[in-house]
Formats: structure tokens, sequence, C-alpha cells
């Protein structure tokens, strides 16, 4: 059996803030193209702007897509086999959980 060993190279990059210029740095990085020192500005990459202005009835359908209303569930009562709302003493019965919850005549 033989060790097989692995030479790992690492990158070390060292950051500088350059007195100079504030919001600059000065970057030393081997794998750098050019000079061993770069300067790389410190702001956040611009944002994607629209071309146009979006109507206000684009917008308000846009909006109003999640005003949409759900049928509400249904559920068959146990005792009598109607439709029900879960969760709900049923109608035709009165009955809720096992139990005589509501008188109805």
């Amino acid at each position: 059996m033989s060790l097989v060993t692995q030479t790992v190279a690492i990158a070390v990059v060292s950051l500088v803030v350059v007195p100079e210029r504030p919001g600059m740095i000065r970057r030393s990085c081997p794998a750098a193209v050019g000079s061993p020192f770069h300067s790389t500005p410190l702001r956040k990459p611009d944002m994607a702007v629209p071309k146009k202005k979006k109507s206000k009835a684009k917008t308000r359908s846009r909006r109003a897509s999640s005003w949409k209303l759900e049928a509400p569930a249904r559920s068959v009562c146990p005792r009598c086999s109607t439709v029900k709302v879960p969760h709900r003493v049923c109608g035709t019965c009165g009955w809720y959980h096992g139990r005589q919850a509501v008188e109805v005549d």
C-alpha cells in the first residue's frame, strides 16, 4: 500500500482600503491580470430599471388577482349524511362532534 499525498495551492487575497480614494479597495491577488494590485469600487451592482411606466389598469389587475374568493370547504354530516361546512353544527340534524349541539325542528 502506498500513501498518496496531494499538494493544494491556496491563494491568499488581502484587501486594503486605499486612503487617497475613499470607496475603493486594493486587492492583491496572484491570479489578477496585469498588475498585482487591482482596484475595485465598493458599490452595489446596478438594479434593473423598467423601460415604460405600468398603467393603473395593469397595476390594479395584478393586485386584484389575490382578491379572488374560494368556495368554502364541504364535508358530510356523519349522522344524517347531508353536506355541511366543516367544524360547524349540522343545520339538518343539529349534531356536532358526536353530540346534539342545537335543537332543530
